[in-house]
């Protein structure tokens, strides 16, 4: 009896064995089956040995099955060092460049990202602290998605600025990297009338980058932001041609009613003009004024002819 209690143990202490070896060095063959097994825990984390922050190690599976790297692999992006377990020193210090993939795409356009750094390059995240960010910092791999329907703006202001509140809080002093601290957004933006709607009904990127016709990755500070408040409030307004521009030129598509709400709210002046209306006014306008010298020509006659008929009389 004791001796296959004894072959029992053994036997189970060699498959145990066996399972830890396969999952250390077997190159993972699915994202679910593989690193997500320790990734999909909420709980994954390290302390950083500088800051003392934690840092979370977490993957969200469902969100990034709906991401724009969806399909493709763990190791695609992180190279084959991370296939054993526990990942090496070399592997944990690799740095992740996202232009080297994009670049040799041919699916995107390779000038397209070659500009996308350079605008990148003069940022002023990136001037301030060139070690601190990469594409990374601001667009997660993990969560990133493309082509966000832009008939939802709220959806695409809400994903857009959410980037930026991932470390400017609204309420709270931004800590830079030398211990200084920035004031909190809603002191910084204290200038700016109904700074609650603003929040809801534009992008951060809409007056900190330069006025261009692509969102730029040229990311201003507050001394270089825009602060003329006809550059969105205008005719041809910023917003029109920009975030609101698929609102304007579809008008008939079945939101209409939803678009209007949003379109009205950002108050851009002649935006709700009725030409018919316009035309109407500025005919009353003339029709007006030119009644008001017909009167004042005939009073004018009037009274000369009558101050000429005294004389001779």
């Amino acid at each position: 009896m004791y001796t296959r209690w004894m072959i029992g143990l053994l036997t189970m202490a060699g498959l145990l064995y066996l399972q830890i070896i396969g999952t250390a060095s077997a190159v993972p063959s699915t994202n679910k089956d593989s690193c997500l097994r320790c990734h999909g825990m909420p709980t994954l984390a390290y302390q950083d040995q500088i800051t003392g922050g934690i840092v979370s190690l977490y993957v969200d599976q469902a969100t990034i099955e709906q991401s724009a790297h969806a399909k493709l692999q763990c190791l695609d992006c992180h190279h084959q060092d991370f296939s054993r377990y526990p990942h090496s020193e070399v592997a944990t210090q690799q740095e992740l460049n996202c232009t080297s993939c994009h670049q040799d795409n041919p699916r995107f356009d390779r000038s397209k990202f070659q500009k996308i750094e350079q605008e990148f390059f003069h940022s002023v995240h990136f001037l301030e602290m060139p070690q601190k960010f990469s594409c990374r910092t601001c667009h997660d791999p993990h969560t990133f998605q493309r082509g966000v329907k832009r008939s939802d703006v709220s959806v695409t202001i809400k994903n857009d600025n959410n980037i930026c509140l991932h470390c400017h809080n609204l309420n709270k002093p931004l800590i830079r990297g030398n211990g200084s601290s920035l004031a909190d957004l809603n002191t910084v933006h204290s200038w700016l009338p109904n700074l609650d709607l603003h929040w809801r009904k534009i992008r951060c990127v809409e007056c900190h980058t330069p006025t261009s016709n692509h969102i730029s990755h040229t990311i201003l500070g507050a001394d270089l932001a825009e602060r003329d408040c006809v550059t969105c409030h205008a005719k041809n307004s910023l917003l029109l041609t920009g975030l609101y521009r698929h609102l304007v030129a579809n008008d008939d598509q079945q939101n209409t009613a939803a678009n209007d709400n949003n379109l009205n709210q950002i108050y851009v002046v002649g935006l709700t003009r009725n030409q018919v209306l316009d035309s109407l006014s500025i005919f009353l306008v003339i029709l007006t004024i030119s009644g008001i010298i017909i009167h004042g020509t005939e009073r004018w006659l009037t009274r000369r002819k009558q101050r000429h008929d005294s004389d001779h009389g």
